[in-house]
Order: structure tokens, then sequence, then C-alpha cells
């Protein structure tokens, strides 16, 4: 809850503090957790790409470390993680460079 004791003394500034800090806490209720997690739905995208980035960085070195069993080489598992991991970064700085927006 927000504390409205320290308000201005102008009663209109003092209106917007107290609407900008409900529009605030709306805006975070409906976000939710997951939603403070990776944001509002603009960037939520952006988040959401940096996040994939990362587990598959983690993957790839897993596979490097990690002793292999079964049919699969470490070099396939290498590149097929990293054809993900390349995709996602791929979109990640098209969208932080405003790329294909007018």
């Amino acid at each position: 809850m927000a504390n409205f004791n320290l308000l201005p003394q102008d009663r209109a500034l003092a209106r917007q503090v107290v609407a900008s800090r409900i529009r605030q806490e709306e805006q975070q209720a409906e976000m939710g957790a997951l939603g403070s997690l990776i944001g509002t739905r603009h960037n939520a995208p952006v988040s959401i790409a940096a996040i994939i980035s990362f587990l598959f960085v983690i993957l790839i070195g897993a596979a490097l470390f990690v002793p292999l069993s079964g049919d699969i080489s470490r070099l396939e598992l290498i590149k097929t993680f990293g054809g993900f991991l390349f995709t996602a970064l791929g979109f990640l700085f098209g969208s932080l460079s405003g790329g294909g927006r007018s």
C-alpha cells in the first residue's frame, strides 16, 4: 500500500501523484510474479529471448563437459543447441536495434 503522508502541498500535483501510484499498483497486480520477472508485454519478447539464450549457453557448456552416452555425438548436440542459440540472439539483437520497425 502506498504511503500518502508525504504528498505535495499543491492539490493538483498531489492528485497526479496519487493517480500515478494507483496506476502503478494496478499494473503491478496485473503483471503478476512472472510479469515482474520478464516485464511488460512490450519488452517481454526481448526478456524471453535473453533467458532462452542464457539457457542454451548453459546447455552448450554442459554438452562440452558432460560425458555423453548413446548415438548422438557431441558435435551434433553443439550444432543443434548452437542453432537455437543464434536464432534467439538474432531475435534479441534485432529487437534491441529496432530492426524492421518503421
